[in-house]
């Protein structure tokens, strides 16, 4: 796997907390990547160059701190995910 991220930015952080946290360390690539680059290699990963990105296998790009960290909780053996906090009563999610 592959994460680009950039130093300066907290969310990106957030992740290689989790990934040392998971001891992940040893199976997750970093590449640090300029998103406001016009020749950034993110740019051909993802043209919205959003980082923090999950590069998984070639088919699967995971673009959102939240959604990397949740794969990573879900994927991890022996890891449990945080719970759910259900919906508050009387409150709808359908639209």
């Amino acid at each position: 796997m592959k994460l680009y991220s950039s130093r300066t930015s907290p969310f990106a952080r957030k992740v290689r907390v989790l990934i040392h946290e998971l001891g992940l360390q040893e199976q997750i690539e970093e590449l640090f990547v300029d998103p406001f680059a016009a020749d950034s290699e993110l740019l051909a990963v993802t043209p919205l160059s959003k980082i923090p990105a999950l590069a998984v296998r070639a088919d699967l790009l995971i673009p959102d701190s939240k959604l990397i960290g949740d794969y990573l909780l879900k994927h991890k053996p022996g890891v449990l995910s945080p719970p759910r906090v259900p919906p508050a009563p009387g409150f709808s999610t359908a639209g």
